[in-house]
């Protein structure tokens, strides 16, 4: 009932489609005006708000295949098993990117959780088979941990294409969780390609990193997760967002405990969190560059990602913070991206960078390209997956339901795709002290599993149902007895609910109009840092 963010949730999803192209067969443009090329990392961030929220399978099909047709099959290359970063046209493919090719592999496996489709699941497991066993052979050290160079990460940015502006070699946080979720991935798909011993030997291989993770980049005594840890097994411990990507990138399992999970988020937000976006260094760092383009004292990617506030990045926040039922504050970051969709920049898009820190009058100012698939399209998949909670599992043969619904909204109704022709129709009202589902299955004639996980009234609800085409599942939760029924015929045992505990809410951090940062003090600060080698 909210019709700004009806509005931007549509452009969004529209704004999405509209980078999907067909040159060098189907992909997704990085950007406008000066991404027109085809970026791995950025293609399968995109996929899920682009092609699969919206049911656009078969084109979600096709990015996948196409990407894989540029797989580097070459075992004497040390780049034996990978996407390419970006393809610019048949004969200019770089490979330079460590995370491309796991979010690749994760992407198939939403993409099978959507759809169900094990041909595909055949199909594509050759390569995905050729993509574990080249970055094992290459990258993989013993512990288990996916090494990489320190601009191989998103963020990539090197002066002069030679040192990096934000060195985060040769282990980061987010490059382990893409590797966790890619090694699960792949297991699951050799167990439905019948491999047993790639299934084995990919999930021991995901269980040792995941034992071996904490003990080297959680600190148990300052309650902080590290960045990334260097070659000399140093931890470091710049506060940026990736680590929230460790809440929100595994599909199937957790990688932190739960104490990890209400840690990490909390930091993040209390330091980089500002109610236009999250940004990709605290501004408490002596390295923290607020404005993008000053280039009379500094180069501009000296800030890319050393302050500068990523619009994809306020996707993985708003997982997480749903994740650790920061609902409210996960709804008061969407209307605000809601207002820079509708009012700023391109209308309908979401730019790629905003400065870190307005200018003393409050206003943004954004930087980059005007239109990123990835921003508009994490907003949208926000909407679907986050406050709507649509997550298909149909490789087990269930839909899950886990809602986080901003105690504004009195109403929604929402129609999620999955399979072939499916839909969950999902009509949702708030009042009289009463919260009502109604849940129509489409499509399938063969029963799925429907769970809804949410919460109300501090209790926590549950409910499992089989359903087939034409069934109408109908929840209603009350703070007096809560009850569920299939097609009218009400379930004689009343819902049970577990008691929650309360949530302390996160707020917003304040950015700073009045610090100066030691990057505004000195030309070229960050730089002749770097270059001195005294970057730590």
């Amino acid at each position: 009932d909210d019709q700004a963010y009806n509005r931007a949730l549509l452009w969004a999803k529209l704004s999405s489609l509209f980078l999907v192209v067909e040159e060098f067969g189907k992909g997704i443009w990085a950007g406008l005006p000066w991404f027109k090329d085809n970026w791995g990392r950025d293609t399968f961030i995109a996929l899920p708000g682009t092609l699969l929220v919206s049911g656009q399978f078969e084109d979600a099909k096709e990015v996948i295949r196409n990407f894989l047709r540029w797989q580097n099959q070459d075992p004497k290359s040390p780049n034996y098993g990978r996407v390419p970063n970006r393809v610019c046209g048949p004969q200019d493919i770089i490979y330079n990117t460590t995370d491309g090719t796991p979010w690749l592999i994760r992407e198939v496996l939403e993409y099978l959780h959507y759809t169900g489709d094990q041909a595909f699941a055949e199909e594509v497991y050759p390569a995905i088979k050729l993509a574990l066993d080249g970055a094992i052979k290459n990258f993989c050290d013993a512990k288990g941990f996916l090494t990489h160079d320190d601009a191989d990460t998103w963020m990539d940015a090197r002066i002069q294409g030679n040192l990096p502006w934000s060195a985060r070699g040769n282990r980061a946080n987010d490059i382990q969780v893409l590797w966790h979720t890619a090694l699960c991935a792949g297991a699951r798909l050799a167990g439905l390609n019948g491999d047993k011993k790639a299934a084995e030997a990919w999930t021991a291989l995901a269980d040792k990193l995941k034992k071996s993770f904490p003990k080297l980049f959680w600190d148990p005594k300052k309650k902080r997760m590290a960045d990334r840890v260097t070659a000399r097994n140093k931890a470091d411990y710049k506060v940026r967002p990736n680590q929230l990507m460790l809440l929100s990138v595994p599909l199937e399992e957790p990688f932190l405990n739960d104490d990890q999970a209400e840690r990490v988020v909390a930091h993040a937000v209390g330091e980089l969190l500002y109610p236009y976006g999250i940004a990709s260094l605290s501004q408490n760092d002596p390295y923290f560059h607020p404005y993008h383009h000053r280039d009379e004292q500094w180069h501009f990617d000296a800030a890319y990602h050393n302050g500068t506030v990523w619009g994809w990045n306020a996707g993985f926040t708003t997982t997480a913070l749903c994740q650790r039922r920061q609902t409210e504050l996960a709804w008061s970051l969407a209307r605000n991206l809601t207002d820079q969709i509708l009012n700023l920049g391109c209308r309908g898009g979401m730019s790629e960078l905003i400065e870190a820190i307005p200018d003393k009058k409050g206003k943004l100012t954004l930087s980059g390209t005007w239109q990123q698939a990835w921003s508009t399209s994490e907003f949208a998949r926000n909407g679907y997956q986050d406050f709507g909670g649509f997550l298909p599992r149909l490789l087990d043969k269930r839909l899950e339901l886990r809602p986080h619904v901003p105690s504004e909204w009195e109403n929604f109704n929402a129609s999620f795709p999955f399979g072939r022709d499916g839909k969950l129709q999902v009509a949702f009202t708030r009042q009289h002290g009463k919260e009502v589902y109604l849940i129509t299955l489409e499509g399938p004639t063969t029963p799925l599993a429907v769970e809804v996980h949410t919460e109300a009234f501090g209790l926590a609800y549950t409910v499992r149902q089989d359903m087939k085409h034409g069934d109408t599942l109908t929840v209603v939760l009350d703070a007096k007895q809560s009850l569920c029924g299939l097609n009218g015929q009400w379930s004689p045992k009343p819902l049970k609910g577990a008691k929650q505990p309360k949530v302390k809410p996160m707020k917003f951090a304040e950015p700073s109009l009045k610090a100066k940062p030691p990057a505004l003090t000195q030309k070229n600060y960050l730089q002749n840092i770097i270059e001195a080698g005294k970057f730590a």
